[in-house]
């Protein structure tokens, strides 16, 4: 039994880690950015704790993660979401006094940048939708419609699709050109990845591909369904190897209709809901974590595809969405999709977790879509990375 300490408790998935630990029999520790954080009202955990602001107060939130670590003599460190980014930029105020597998901030600040990822790819010839930063872009090699893409943020968040020379001329006014992109369209048929590496070594990955999001027209993945495509394990291999990489890696790629190729758009060095797809694939990623920082040997091991997970949490909001927007169509084999596949947050012998979710999804509900946006961006403050406080630090170094 080891004592460990997760961080990001706002997410799902850190509420997975604290569910698949505790079968170990492992003493569970949990920090969060706020009291809304379903993982900090689970009856597995021995001690929750809030914590500063990730970015806006780094430092301060750094010394609490110390203060946590010597006082409860913690063991091990397992960051869930974005505040790896910022551990990984103080690892050295946590080296000596927590055992943890963090990725090197330039790695991290590499990958995260969507347009300096473009690059390593191109370099290591793995396909890639066609990118430009907003002042180089020719059109006679990227025809529209284009993508102008955020470089640094999550996700879906500030993705516009460009219809036509007049349309961009219009957002280059509004937005700051150094921090946006323009990217080739594909349909958006993605495929997602979460992994483990070790000192430039791929030790596990799996890979799924959502089949129902909520919101529908593109939000999280509430369906997930796991395959075996052994190029895509390929691609995630080469820039494991190139930046000799450790920790969580997830990917994602979009499958290009017209050449029958997966194209990269975007790395996240961190843990994703991908993590109980993994598991419903006897995928223990949390225990491979901690086997590799004790060295242990561990066999590689790749999703074999036909499995997944699914939220029922988050369909009931997806049911209701899709009713009122009258597209009945996207009900074909609702029922269906769930076949071989696990439940990721309701835990009937833990059930408070889930009810703190629900509360959160019934008022998202009531204030409507619009509102949802800022609602999300409500329920995030303080657990998501902002580049932008620690610009100055890497501005030139990896162009």
């Amino acid at each position: 039994m080891a004592k460990i300490l997760i961080t990001g408790a706002r997410l799902w998935y850190s509420y997975n880690c604290i569910n698949l630990l505790y079968k170990d029999d492992h003493e569970l520790y949990i920090a969060g950015s706020s009291k809304l954080s379903m993982a900090l009202y689970s009856k597995y955990i021995k001690k929750s704790f809030i914590y500063p602001d990730i970015s806006e107060r780094s430092e301060d939130f750094i010394e609490k993660i110390l203060h946590i670590i010597e006082e409860y003599e913690i063991e091990y460190l397992l960051p869930v979401y974005e505040e790896t980014y910022v551990l990984s930029y103080y690892k050295d105020k946590l080296k000596g006094k927590v055992k943890n597998m963090l990725p090197e901030f330039e790695i991290i600040w590499k990958l995260h940048d969507k347009y300096s990822l473009y690059k390593l790819v191109k370099k290591l010839k793995i396909p890639a939708p066609i990118t430009y930063k907003i002042n180089e872009y020719d059109p006679l090699n990227l025809s529209f419609p284009v993508v102008l893409k955020p470089r640094r943020q999550r996700g879906a968040m500030g993705i516009k699709v460009i219809e036509n020379m007049e349309e961009l001329d219009h957002y280059k006014k509004k937005h700051n050109l150094e921090d946006y992109i323009l990217q080739e369209y594909i349909s958006q048929d993605q495929y997602c990845t979460i992994g483990l590496a070790k000192n430039g070594k791929l030790i596990s990955n799996t890979i799924y591909h959502n089949l129902e999001e909520y919101p529908y027209k593109g939000g999280f993945g509430i369906v997930r369904e796991s395959a075996d495509i052994k190029i895509i394990n390929q691609h995630v291999e080469k820039i494991v190897e190139d930046t000799n990489y450790s920790g969580f890696i997830c990917a994602d790629f979009l499958k290009d209709p017209k050449k029958k190729i997966y194209k990269i758009t975007e790395i996240n060095p961190r843990i994703s809901p991908g993590l109980m797809v993994a598991y419903s694939e006897g995928i223990n990623l949390p225990g491979i974590y901690l086997d590799l920082i004790e060295n242990k040997k561990i066999s590689t091991v790749f999703s074999k595809g036909g499995k997944g997970t699914y939220t029922t949490l988050l369909r009931i909001g997806w049911l209701l969405e899709v009713i009122f927007s009258g597209n009945f169509n996207m009900l074909r084999g609702f029922f269906k999709r769930k076949k071989n596949k696990i439940e990721d947050v309701w835990n009937p012998k833990d059930p408070v977790p889930f009810f703190v979710i629900l509360a959160y999804l019934l008022l998202s509900l009531v204030m409507g879509i619009k509102s949802t946006d800022a609602q999300q961006s409500y329920y995030y403050r303080g657990a998501v990375f902002k580049y932008k406080k620690f610009l100055e630090d890497t501005t030139g170094q990896f162009e």
